[in-house]
């Protein structure tokens, strides 16, 4: 019987099922993400399990670069390194000891 209603599925149906499924394969590994954190409170945990259900793409994607691993940080570049090349003197340290 299963059989008879696939082969009766339009490509707007199909895709309707491969959305369906991608929604929840990402609301379950945003869920499971969201559990694991140790930066939410558990209120929070549960909060955002239920935008997640209810708000389904956008909320996932908002949880996933918030909770992400690594978050954006830059080298701070050390001044008056003597090994680098944007190493200068300025010359105005001793009064009189001009070259």
């Amino acid at each position: 019987m299963l059989n008879s209603h696939i082969k009766e599925m339009t490509p707007f149906q199909y895709l309707l099922l491969a959305l369906l499924l991608i929604h929840l394969l990402l609301a379950a590994f945003s869920i499971v993400k969201t559990f694991k954190t140790t930066l939410l409170s558990k209120n929070q945990k549960i909060y955002n399990t239920i935008l997640i259900i209810v708000v389904p793409f956008i909320w996932s994607i908002l949880i996933y670069y918030i909770l992400r691993s690594e978050p954006l940080s830059y080298e701070i570049e050390e001044k008056n390194d003597v090994s680098s090349n944007n190493f200068y003197e300025s010359g105005t340290g001793q009064p009189g000891s001009r070259f």
